[in-house]
């Protein structure tokens, strides 16, 4: 069950990595002044790394024996699976060529979304409400009054001070902010507070520098007991938070090393 959670939790998190529907990308990219088009163009093998990691270390175990009957044809699934994304194709494609805000592109798929999956009445009412299920909204409620209280004990702004004096290059004294920042108050707390530093102090570094900086926040929110998700998944699964950041740490600190081999490759050609 613990494998089965990491899974669920793990591959559904990846899009938050890199896709410019997600307000911690679009906050970044505005206080980092780098193109989202450029940004999503360099994550991509960052996100093909990713998927493959979970494949290695967890997915592969997966019997390939489900019990449900196979597909069709290959034409016939990727015509489903295309059904089942283009919402999400069509918000990317808006937020980057048209420059679309978020809030309207979201209701503008949301309406037509009713029509051509054909929702009845009692479906949407039943997705409202879950939507404000009591547990949901006292658990988010209690993890942002962490979060902000952890603000407010300065950690964030004592943070940068402590890991500036350690011998280390620049860039890995900004992992280290980003990722332990990430972990204790959440990645957009954190990135407000160092990406304009960042930028400002490394002013060549670009494209190259943001992907490692949100990568790391990335990293670090599949283990921060301030990332809601976690909570609920583990607790739907009936699994102990412990036990699935004991499941996702290892892939974590691989991909983190993975990434910085990426951004110092990134740096000779761009």
């Amino acid at each position: 069950m613990e494998e089965k959670t990491f899974v669920a939790t793990y591959y559904r998190h990846i899009p938050e990595s890199f896709l410019p529907t997600y307000p911690g990308i679009l906050i970044g990219a505005e206080l980092a002044g780098v193109a989202l088009s450029a940004f999503l163009i360099g994550m991509l093998p960052v996100v093909c790394i990713t998927i493959t990691l979970g494949f290695i270390f967890y997915l592969r175990k997966i019997p390939k024996e489900t019990g449900n009957p196979p597909g069709l044809t290959r034409s016939k699934d990727a015509l489903i699976l295309f059904q089942s994304l283009w919402q999400l194709l069509v918000i990317v494609l808006l937020v980057i060529f048209f420059q679309f805000p978020v809030y309207l592109t979201v209701l503008f798929i949301i309406l037509p979304s009713i029509f051509i999956d054909r929702f009845k009445w009692d479906e949407l009412k039943q997705m409202f409400y879950s939507a404000f299920e009591p547990k949901l909204i006292i658990s988010t409620i209690v993890i942002m009054i962490f979060k902000d209280l952890i603000i407010e004990s300065k950690v964030i702004t004592i943070m940068p001070e402590i890991f500036n004096k350690l011998p280390l290059p620049s860039f890995l004294i900004y992992v280290l902010i980003i990722f332990f920042g990430s972990l204790v108050s959440g990645q957009q707390a954190i990135n407000v507070v160092v990406l304009p530093m960042a930028f400002a102090v490394e002013s060549g570094e670009g494209i190259p520098l943001f992907i490692l900086l949100m990568t790391c926040g990335y990293c670090a929110m599949q283990l921060s007991p301030t990332h809601i998700c976690l909570a609920i998944i583990a607790d739907y699964f009936k699994v102990s938070m412990g036990s699935l950041v004991k499941k996702t740490l290892p892939i974590i600190l691989v991909l983190l090393f993975i990434v910085c081999l990426y951004y110092l490759l990134l740096r000779l050609f761009i």
